[in-house]
C-alpha cells in the first residue's frame, strides 16, 4: 500500500443546489483512498458544522485524518459557485479559511520523510501559515526523494509568477488543465503553441519536470514523460 501525504485547501464548494465537499487536496485524497493508497491529508478545519462534516467525508472515503488540524475561531473553508451563460463555473473563496492557516510540525514532517508520494497544489499555498508548511515538506521530500506531484488550480486574484515558478521547479509530476495551461505558458514566458500538448511538453522540459499529466475536459488526458506519450480519450460521466 503507497503512502500519500496531501497538503493544501479542504472545503464545501456552495452551488445553487446546496453544498459539495471538495478542495483540491480534498478530491485528491479522497480519489487516491478508493485506489487504494494510503492518504493522508494535511490541511485545517474550523470548530463548526462544516468542519465536523469535512472529517466525515473524508473518513467515509477512507481517508486518514491524523493531520487534518483544529483551527479554533476560524471558518472552514468555502466557495461560493455560480455559473455564466457557457456554463463555466466563477468562483468566489471564502477569506481566511481554516485550510490555509495549518501549520507545519514534527509529525507532519515525520510522515513526509516516509511517503512514497507528497501532493500540493497552487490555490492550497494562498495562507502564509500553509504555504510555509508546503514549503518545508517540500525540501524535506526533496532531500528524500519522495515523488512531488503539483496540482496547478489557479483561482485569481490568489496566485502570481513568482509562486507558478517556485511550484515548477519543486514537482516531478504536474498535472495541469489545458484550459489553465495557456496562463501557465503566458506566465513562464514560453510561446503557446497550437497544440496544446506540445506547449505541456515544452513545458515539462524546460522545469526538467519528468511528468506532466494534461487534462482536457471532454477530450481526456494525455501523460507526457522522456519514455512515452500517452492518451487517453474522454467517455462520458
Amino acid at each position: 500500500m503507497k503512502s500519500i501525504l496531501a497538503l493544501g485547501d479542504m472545503l464545501w464548494d456552495l452551488f445553487p443546489s446546496g453544498e459539495i465537499f471538495g478542495g483540491a487536496a480534498a478530491n485528491f485524497s479522497c480519489h487516491s483512498a478508493r485506489l487504494g493508497a494510503k492518504v493522508y491529508t494535511v490541511s485545517g478545519i474550523g470548530s463548526d458544522d462544516r468542519g465536523k462534516r469535512a472529517l466525515k467525508e473524508l473518513k467515509n472515503h477512507g481517508v486518514c485524518t491524523d493531520l487534518v488540524q483544529l483551527i479554533p475561531d476560524v471558518e472552514t473553508g468555502y466557495v461560493s459557485v455560480d455559473f455564466d451563460s457557457f456554463g463555466q463555473p466563477k468562483f468566489s473563496i471564502g477569506p481566511n479559511a481554516a485550510w490555509e492557516n495549518w501549520k507545519c510540525n514534527q509529525e507532519i514532517e515525520r510522515k513526509v520523510s516516509q511517503a512514497d508520494a507528497l501532493y500540493f497544489d497552487t490555490l492550497g499555498q494562498r495562507g502564509e501559515y500553509a504555504r510555509s508548511g508546503i514549503l518545508k515538506a517540500l525540501e524535506i521530500a526533496n532531500r528524500e526523494g519522495v515523488l512531488r506531484v503539483l496540482d496547478i488550480n489557479l483561482r485569481p486574484p490568489f496566485y502570481d509568477s513568482v509562486l507558478i515558478e517556485n511550484s515548477l521547479n519543486s514537482c516531478d509530476l504536474l498535472k495541469v488543465s489545458e484550459e489553465e495551461l495557456g496562463e501557465v505558458l503566458r506566465v513562464c514566458c514560453l510561446t503557446k503553441p497550437l497544440d496544446p500538448i506540445e506547449g505541456a511538453d515544452n513545458l515539462r522540459k524546460k522545469y526538467g519536470i519528468s511528468m506532466v499529466a494534461l487534462t482536457r475536459g471532454e477530450r481526456g488526458a494525455v501523460f507526457l514523460s522522456d519514455q512515452v506519450t500517452i492518451n487517453q480519450e474522454g467517455f462520458p460521466v
